[in-house]
């Protein structure tokens, strides 16, 4: 059942990434150099106050440190290679497993 949802999901974050890396591809080819959208940038687009939420949750619940080193170094990478990447962990973790077989 959990296999499932996590192929399911990671397919969908894998057509994401796929959608963001074409758009990244048509702006660089639009602008005549390499431009590739930050996954800040695109949150900010979304929600402009996503993200002062998302840093106030975390250092309530969590610890500043999880925000500034990690998340903050995840929002400064490209868009699709974090969806994506996500996406490929997603489907990794519903894939089956080959039964292992011991010889004896």
């Amino acid at each position: 059942m959990f296999r499932f949802f996590f192929r399911f999901f990671g397919v969908w974050l894998l057509a994401l990434g796929f959608v963001l890396l074409v758009v990244d591809g048509s702006r660089s080819i639009a602008d005549n150099e390499l431009a590739m959208a930050p996954l800040g940038e695109l949150l900010f687009d979304l929600d402009p106050a996503l993200l002062n939420q998302m840093q106030a949750g975390i250092e309530r619940n969590l610890h500043p440190v999880v925000w500034d080193p990690i998340v903050q170094s995840l929002l400064l990478l490209p868009g699709w290679i974090v969806v994506g990447g996500l996406g490929v962990a997603l489907m990794m973790l519903g894939r089956k497993r080959e039964p292992i077989e011991l010889s004896v």
